[in-house]
């Protein structure tokens, strides 16, 4: 289900492209996650904070206006277009003059046809796997900004659909982490964490051996960590030992 989701939530992004005042790092299509509900909030699309959402426990997409719910869709064997014409219902009922244009500047890597595109019979098991590997990094992140004394938002990033944080350390160090999907690298969600010196990625191979996780040290350059079966305090373990280490090295 996680690519279904990762799908689900560019109408979140594409509202945010249409509707919020563009950021050069794109910051204005970030997503916030909500432990409490399970559910991926975009950012206020007008000046009465309406806000398009992605309800993971109920494989929904939900339309919040003054913070309280004005109508959902459940995405089970919703094609694409009729999810279109349920969100410019959505926009016209609340005072918005134009419909969404469901256009973007990036490409999510899936070779699947918007218009023919239906979504799938919801899988309740792996929706709730998928909302708990989201709230215990989420959990995690918020525990080692608070011990670090660091600040960054924690916000999911729909090109790539990884929940991260940003912290600058000093002139010579920044940390980039988080929690992200499967991929073409690791078949499994991972914690990351790499460093970066400007705009340029830290060299991570002359680090000592993690006793869990490992240095990636190739073109990419990171620490990671296999997220199946860890648990806030692995998670805080991870992140605060790599951090850590890009420290002693680097700041």
């Amino acid at each position: 289900m996680i690519k279904e989701l990762h799908i689900a939530a560019q109408y979140l992004a594409a509202s945010a492209i249409n509707f919020v005042e563009k950021k050069e790092d794109d910051s204005h299509t970030n997503l916030s996650w909500s432990s409490e509900s399970s559910t991926l909030f975009s950012r206020p699309l007008n000046l009465a904070g309406d806000k398009l959402a992605l309800d993971f426990s109920s494989f929904s997409l939900v339309w919040y206006s003054n913070k309280e719910i004005f109508n959902s869709l459940g995405l089970d064997k919703v094609t694409h277009n009729q999810a279109l014409d349920w969100i410019n219902f959505q926009l016209k009922a609340n005072g918005f003059n134009s419909k969404l244009n469901y256009s973007f500047h990036y490409d999510l890597g899936y070779e699947i046809k918007m218009d023919d595109y239906s979504f799938p019979e919801a899988d309740q098991k792996e929706l709730q796997k998928i909302s708990n590997y989201f709230s215990v990094a989420q959990s995690a992140m918020q525990k080692v900004l608070e011990k670090q004394n660091l600040a960054s938002d924690i916000k999911v990033w729909p090109h790539h659909f990884d929940l991260g944080a940003y912290v600058v350390i000093s002139e010579t160090l920044s940390l980039g982490f988080g929690l992200a999907i499967p991929d073409s690298g690791i078949d499994d969600f991972y914690y990351y964490i790499s460093g970066y010196k400007g705009n340029d990625t830290l060299e991570t191979k002359n680090f000592q051996k993690l006793e869990n996780g490992e240095w990636q040290t190739g073109e990419w350059k990171a620490g990671t960590l296999r997220a199946s079966k860890v648990n806030v305090e692995k998670a805080v373990e991870f992140l605060s030992n790599t951090i850590a280490t890009f420290r002693e090295h680097y700041d």
